[in-house]
């Protein structure tokens, strides 16, 4: 009974009346409480892979078992996994949960790789943040002065006329939270 069980769950039902030998590898049955797959969704198309990552989080909650999923698509990641290593050229730049990673970025790497950046050239000084062309700065908590990169995610950005009477220049709104409805630094470009 928990064979057909487990079979439908992963939809091989068509599969229960074969010996152990006749299937392949990836279909042998087992008892570990470990699974391990390499970009399993690699040759699917969009549309599959995103119906198959539910799937799978539905498998590994109903199963209560430990997956290491290595995969190169980071939607793929932050959806499916609960915490996530980044890795760049076989060195681990972060790990944490899906969100934490996301939201807190370690290196300028990671900020990127996890996804749409806007990146912002620019100086820190004593009064924060100044991005090359702009005049004010947004406020920073770095503990260095000297040339710099800033970081922020489009969702994260509100453009905004600098007066009501020049419209030569833009003020940069950066949030500082998700809401929308918080404080805001402003930089003039």
């Amino acid at each position: 009974m928990k064979v057909h069980e487990l079979l439908k769950l992963v939809q091989l039902e068509w599969l229960a009346e074969r010996f152990p030998s006749e299937l392949s590898g990836g279909r042998s049955p087992s008892n570990r409480k470990c699974c391990c797959s390499t970009s399993p969704f690699g040759a699917l198309d969009a549309k599959v892979r995103k119906e198959l990552r539910s799937w799978l989080r539905r498998l590994h909650d109903d199963l209560h078992i430990s997956t290491l999923f290595v995969t190169y698509d980071q939607e793929e990641a932050l959806e499916v996994a609960d915490r996530i290593v980044v890795m760049n050229h076989g060195r681990v730049e972060q790990v944490g949960s899906p969100q934490d990673v996301y939201d807190h970025p370690q290196t300028s790497f990671v900020y990127e790789f996890l996804g749409t950046a806007n990146r912002l050239q620019g100086k820190v000084d004593a009064t924060g943040f100044v991005a090359d062309g702009a005049s004010s700065p947004i406020a920073a908590h770095a503990h260095f002065s000297g040339r710099a990169l800033a970081y922020v995610r489009p969702h994260d950005l509100a453009l905004y006329p600098a007066d009501g009477a020049h419209r030569d220049g833009i003020v940069v709104g950066v949030r500082r939270d998700r809401g929308g409805a918080g404080s805001r630094d402003m930089a003039r470009a």
